[in-house]
């Protein structure tokens, strides 16, 4: 499975029909609620003291991913990079 797959999967939606159909992939990884629920299903943390209370790990996870798309990464490999920390 690849790590767009398991994200799909973690985030509960249908993998079937955002990978046969274009775009859903993108607009699914947009949805701040679909990281919290990766984030849920992952066990990761809703906030933790090296965000002072501020950041849930969730957040830290889409913004980190957004930052490795800036850095030129594709999808599959900002989803790895993120495992990867």
């Amino acid at each position: 499975m690849t790590a767009t797959e398991q994200w799909i999967t973690d985030a509960g939606l249908d993998g079937a029909v955002l990978i046969n159909a274009w775009g859903w992939i993108e607009n699914a990884l947009l949805k701040p609620e679909h990281w919290q629920a990766v984030g849920k299903t992952r066990g990761w943390p809703d906030n933790d003291d090296t965000f002072s209370n501020v950041m849930e790990w969730w957040r830290a996870k889409y913004i980190g991913f957004f930052d490795h798309l800036a850095d030129g990464l594709t999808i599959e490999e900002a989803l790895l990079a993120l495992e990867n920390k």
